[in-house]
Protein backbone atom coordinates (compact mmCIF):
# COMPACT_ATOMS: atom_id res chain seq x y z
CA UNK A 1 0.00 0.00 0.00
CA UNK A 2 2.80 2.41 0.75
CA UNK A 3 4.44 2.08 -2.53
CA UNK A 4 1.01 2.71 -3.89
CA UNK A 5 0.85 6.03 -2.70
CA UNK A 6 4.28 7.21 -3.07
CA UNK A 7 3.44 6.56 -6.98
CA UNK A 8 0.41 8.41 -6.98
CA UNK A 9 2.36 11.04 -5.05
CA UNK A 10 4.82 11.16 -7.92
CA UNK A 11 2.44 10.95 -10.51
CA UNK A 12 -0.09 14.10 -8.59
CA UNK A 13 3.61 15.81 -8.07
CA UNK A 14 5.12 15.33 -12.42
CA UNK A 15 1.08 16.51 -13.23
CA UNK A 16 1.43 19.67 -11.26
CA UNK A 17 4.80 20.57 -12.44
CA UNK A 18 3.69 19.93 -16.26
CA UNK A 19 0.43 22.36 -15.78
CA UNK A 20 2.60 24.68 -14.06
CA UNK A 21 4.95 24.36 -16.81
CA UNK A 22 2.84 24.69 -19.25
CA UNK A 23 1.28 27.56 -18.18
CA UNK A 24 4.10 29.51 -17.77
CA UNK A 25 4.50 28.50 -21.56
CA UNK A 26 1.62 29.66 -22.89
CA UNK A 27 0.90 32.97 -20.61
CA UNK A 28 4.69 34.02 -21.68
CA UNK A 29 3.86 34.25 -25.31
CA UNK A 30 2.06 37.80 -26.28
CA UNK A 31 -0.40 38.52 -29.25
CA UNK A 32 0.16 41.70 -29.31
CA UNK A 33 2.39 43.28 -32.70
CA UNK A 34 5.31 45.17 -32.29
CA UNK A 35 4.37 48.38 -34.46
CA UNK A 36 7.25 50.73 -35.45
CA UNK A 37 5.86 54.48 -36.55
CA UNK A 38 9.70 55.97 -36.39
CA UNK A 39 11.97 54.45 -39.26
CA UNK A 40 15.51 56.28 -39.21
CA UNK A 41 16.40 58.20 -42.16
CA UNK A 42 18.72 61.05 -42.96
CA UNK A 43 18.81 64.46 -45.35
CA UNK A 44 21.90 64.58 -47.29
CA UNK A 45 22.39 67.53 -49.63
CA UNK A 46 24.65 69.22 -52.26
CA UNK A 47 26.52 71.99 -51.87
CA UNK A 48 24.54 75.42 -52.98
CA UNK A 49 26.44 78.59 -54.07
CA UNK A 50 26.19 81.62 -51.34
CA UNK A 51 26.27 84.52 -54.67
CA UNK A 52 23.80 84.27 -56.91
CA UNK A 53 22.83 86.96 -59.10
CA UNK A 54 19.46 88.07 -60.49
CA UNK A 55 17.45 85.74 -63.09
CA UNK A 56 20.16 83.07 -61.97
CA UNK A 57 18.52 79.40 -61.78
CA UNK A 58 20.81 77.42 -58.82
CA UNK A 59 19.27 73.76 -57.85
CA UNK A 60 19.10 72.68 -54.75
CA UNK A 61 19.87 68.31 -54.47
CA UNK A 62 18.32 66.92 -51.80
CA UNK A 63 18.17 63.14 -51.24
CA UNK A 64 16.66 60.88 -48.55
CA UNK A 65 18.82 58.28 -47.64
CA UNK A 66 16.71 55.22 -45.32
CA UNK A 67 18.85 53.24 -42.74
CA UNK A 68 16.82 50.34 -43.78
CA UNK A 69 13.86 48.99 -46.03
CA UNK A 70 10.05 49.41 -44.63
CA UNK A 71 7.15 48.47 -46.85
CA UNK A 72 4.87 50.70 -47.58
CA UNK A 73 7.14 53.61 -45.59
CA UNK A 74 6.06 57.40 -47.31
CA UNK A 75 9.15 60.23 -46.26
CA UNK A 76 8.32 63.72 -47.25
CA UNK A 77 11.09 66.39 -47.19
CA UNK A 78 9.96 70.12 -46.93
CA UNK A 79 11.89 72.56 -48.08
CA UNK A 80 11.51 76.54 -46.20
CA UNK A 81 13.46 79.18 -48.02
CA UNK A 82 14.40 81.55 -45.16
CA UNK A 83 17.15 83.83 -46.51
CA UNK A 84 17.31 85.78 -49.58
CA UNK A 85 14.96 87.29 -52.51
CA UNK A 86 13.26 84.72 -55.30
CA UNK A 87 11.58 81.48 -55.58
CA UNK A 88 11.46 78.14 -54.85
CA UNK A 89 10.12 75.77 -57.89
CA UNK A 90 10.21 72.22 -58.19
CA UNK A 91 11.65 70.77 -61.28
CA UNK A 92 8.70 70.74 -62.84
CA UNK A 93 7.83 74.25 -62.38
CA UNK A 94 5.59 74.39 -59.27
CA UNK A 95 6.16 76.91 -57.15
Amino acid sequence: MKKNNKIKKSVSMLAFLFVCALSVILSSCSDELDIQQSYPFKVETMPVPKDIVRGQTVEIRCELKAEGKFDGTIYTIRYFQHDGKGSLRMENGTV
